[in-house]
């Protein structure tokens, strides 16, 4: 897998573009990192298929879709996924999943997508994850990051932040105010 991918979280890509303005900012986000976003299979068809600017993006090739395919070469693998997967989601969540398919079944406000990226990330080695689920960060802390593998989960105020001190004038600072007020951060 390509070492400069990043992937994104529905929240992270849903907060950015709300507004069709925006994807400049969104392209100029990546440009500035030297990253290529990518999205887990299961947030683009669950969490946004309705975010026509993403359906946009992907098509124009700019975000990556991960397929369980392109990591999950065997039944061992999705086993293994299957496991981890159960037990981030009781972490996160404080109960079993019963009865869930985790590659087909959607279940709102349970993390769904963030446990799936998070798990993708360390199977395809991908350091940086944007996301502003506070779970997710908390999730990789106790869970994910080890010696051997860290992911960052940083939040879009941490990506702006770091985007600005890399290149402190590219980005929009209008719409920076924008995201900031309508998230209360």
């Amino acid at each position: 897998m390509d070492n400069n991918l990043v992937i994104l979280d529905a929240d992270f890509c849903n907060l950015i573009l709300k507004k069709p303005d925006n994807i400049s900012f969104f392209k100029a986000i990546f440009e500035i990192l030297d990253k290529k976003p990518a999205i887990h299979i299961y947030i683009f068809k669950h969490e946004l298929l309705n975010n026509i600017h993403i359906q946009t993006l992907v098509q124009e090739s700019f975000i990556k879709i991960i397929e369980y395919d392109d990591f999950l070469a065997s039944d061992f693998d999705k086993h293994s996924y299957t496991i981890a997967f159960e037990d981030f989601y009781m972490y996160i969540n404080g109960k079993e999943l019963n009865n869930f398919n985790i590659f087909m079944d959607r279940r709102a406000k349970h993390n769904l997508g963030e446990i799936h990226s998070l798990i993708t990330a360390q199977y395809l080695n991908i350091p940086l994850f944007m996301s502003n689920d506070k779970g997710a960060k908390e999730l990789a802390n106790s869970k994910i990051n080890t010696d051997a593998f860290k992911v960052d989960v940083q939040n879009i105020i941490e990506v702006v932040e770091r985007c600005k001190s890399i290149e402190p004038n590219k980005l929009d600072n209008k719409i920076i105010r924008s995201i900031k007020k309508s998230h209360s951060i």
